[in-house]
């Protein structure tokens, strides 16, 4: 039998895993907080193991390198580099093999997450100045960091 909590879980996973919810407007991270908040309010978990289940030193690790990324979008460093990787990769390919392989070779020196966040804003600055689709660099960046 289907208790409330599971349902509540399997609601939750099936939304963070699609991206959305049929007819709610909530992003994976707003599902991802109903579903936390709904367990602790149907007392699933209680709101002090919910609290200590936190990671919050990589919490804000995350927060600092999204707010790195800001600064280094407004100072124009994105721009920059973009610039110098359009021009040492002149096909798509190339390109595609230099996202990959220095997302994989940082990644093996720093966390992955965080190359992970500091190359998408690259990645897309690249493939808005190519007018070329993301996707499959972004997809790169991710699977071979």
């Amino acid at each position: 039998m289907l208790t409330l909590h599971s349902l509540i879980i399997i609601v939750t996973l099936f939304g963070v895993a699609v991206g959305r919810l049929p007819r709610l407007r909530m992003n994976r991270a707003t599902i991802a907080l109903v579903g936390a908040g709904l367990l602790i309010l149907t007392n699933a978990i209680d709101l002090k193991d919910a609290y200590t289940s936190v990671d919050w030193d990589t919490i804000l690790l995350l927060f600092a390198m999204m707010i790195l990324n800001i600064n280094l979008s407004l100072a124009g460093f994105f721009q920059l580099i973009a610039a110098k990787i359009i021009r040492f990769a002149s096909t798509p390919k190339q390109l595609l093999l230099v996202i990959i392989f220095s997302s994989g070779i940082l990644s093996a020196l720093f966390l992955n997450d965080t190359i992970c966040l500091m190359f998408t804003p690259l990645v897309l600055e690249i493939a808005i100045t190519l007018k070329r689709n993301p996707i499959p660099y972004l997809i790169g960046t991710g699977c071979f960091s």
